[in-house]
Order: structure tokens, then sequence, then C-alpha cells
């Protein structure tokens, strides 16, 4: 059995539903399955929202304001909520500036950082951005901040999909000197699940993960000598988050197995 056909067979079997994506660099899809199905993006829009933030501070959002990076951002009480980053505990009064609220945001996963982001650029901000050319996405959308369980009650959910997770990364790779920091914190995720448990030690990864109920999801940059590739993967349904990091951990290892020969 050829490593593509034992991968869709794990999807296959495996608890809840599943979508993935693997590509090129330069943004040739070698393997799919249900990529252009719609997910409930969960963490992975922080990503396409750092990028929104970035190009916004040098100039290059026609649609915002350009943002100074650096200005300070005051923590409030009621600027908390729910979440495992360091400025998600952090006590009220902790000053950040926007930089390193995207570090927050990107690293750490941390929700109350990301909404201070959202608030910063505006969430129609980032919703043109991703339409507009390079990325040019028809579903990733941003309609909700994290953790607004309201929103999300009523139907608001931020969105995408498998394939356009790998669009963005290559988006990522082909601007890496405007996206460089980006590129850094990812590679500094703590999270060593999922994507990064399939591959053999030492191998760096630029990668975000997310999380809902039922919902588990990776999506990065696989760096190695032989072959850079894109990988998202992608699942609601779950019975427990467990058996889906088990299952991106297999699916990771067939696709490095597949793609490093």
């Amino acid at each position: 059995m050829g490593d593509w056909q034992a991968l869709g067979l794990l999807f296959d079997q495996a608890p809840g539903d599943w979508s993935a994506c693997v590509q090129l660099p330069g943004g040739e899809t070698v393997y799919a399955y249900a990529a252009d199905q719609i997910r409930p993006a969960a963490s992975l829009i922080k990503v396409p929202l750092a990028m929104a933030l970035i190009d916004a501070a040098h100039g290059r959002l026609p649609s915002a304001q350009k943002i100074d990076l650096d200005r300070a951002v005051t923590l409030r009480e009621e600027d908390r909520v729910e979440g495992d980053g360091a400025f998600d505990a952090a006590p009220v009064g902790t000053v950040r500036t926007l930089h390193e609220l995207i570090g927050h945001t990107l690293r750490e996963s941390d929700n109350t950082a990301g909404n201070l982001l959202i608030v910063a650029i505006g969430m129609d901000a980032v919703n043109d951005y991703v339409r507009a050319a390079p990325l040019a996405l028809q579903t990733t959308r941003l309609q909700r901040r994290f953790m607004d369980v309201a929103a999300a009650a009523a139907g608001r959910e931020n969105l995408t999909t498998a394939r356009e997770m790998c669009a963005i990364f290559a988006t990522l790779l082909s601007r890496e000197q405007d996206f460089a920091p980006i590129l850094a914190y990812l590679k500094c995720s703590p999270y060593t699940e999922r994507l990064v448990a399939g591959l053999p030690a030492r191998t760096v990864v630029a990668h975000k993960v997310g999380d809902l109920d039922g919902i588990a999801h990776d999506a990065g940059v696989v760096y190695h000598p032989q072959e850079t590739y894109i990988v998202a993967l992608l699942s609601t349904h779950l019975p427990d988050v467990s058996s889906g990091n088990r299952t991106m951990e297999q699916a990771s290892r067939l696709i490095f197995q597949r793609m490093i020969r």
C-alpha cells in the first residue's frame, strides 16, 4: 500500500471527520483529503490575523490605517478571556506592545492577546486582507473574537479549510523576509504533539494548533534539507482530543515518509 493510500485509509477509519492538505512551498498540492471542506478555524485564524497586522504596519493594507506595532497596550480585567497563555493570566495593568501580543498569540495561542490584536486592526480589515491578492481566499473568515461563546452560539464562527491554510503558509514562505517574525514565533511553538510528534527528533516545524470542543487542528511548515513542505490537518466531531492527537501524529509520520525518501 502506498503512503498516500495509507493516509487516506487512516482518515477514513479514524474517529472524527478529517481534512488534510499537503503542498510544496510554491503552492503545488501534492495530497488532498476533503481539503475544501469548510471547518471552524479555531486558533488557526490567528496566523492570517498576524499577517494582516504586519502588512498594516508597513502600509500594505489599503483598507486599514497604518498600525504601529510598538504601540503599548495595557491589560484590563474586562479584556481577559479564558486561555493558557502567559498574557491570559497576566496581572491587570500588564503592558505589552502589539508586536509582543503577536508573539503571545502565535507561540502560546493566547486568546486575550489575540482579541486585543483584533481590536487594534478590526475584523473587516482582516477579512478584506484574506480576500485580496495574494491570498485571495474564498472561505477563511474572522467573524468573532476568541472565546466569544455568545457569538459562537449564534453561528458566527471563524472559518477556514485545509487547502486555504496551506495557501496561508505558502504565502508566509513566499514572503519570508516580510513575515520572518511570524515564522520565528511559530517555530517556537511549545506544542509537541500532532504534527511534531510524527517527525524525527529535532525536525524544525513552524506550526499553529487550534482547538475547540470536538475539534483539533495543526498546520504549518516542515523544514527538511531534502524537502520543505506544508501540511494542514483539520478535524471535527472528535470523541476526545487524544484520539485527534494520535491520528495527526500517525498522519504526520506517513506524510514525512512520503515526502522525504
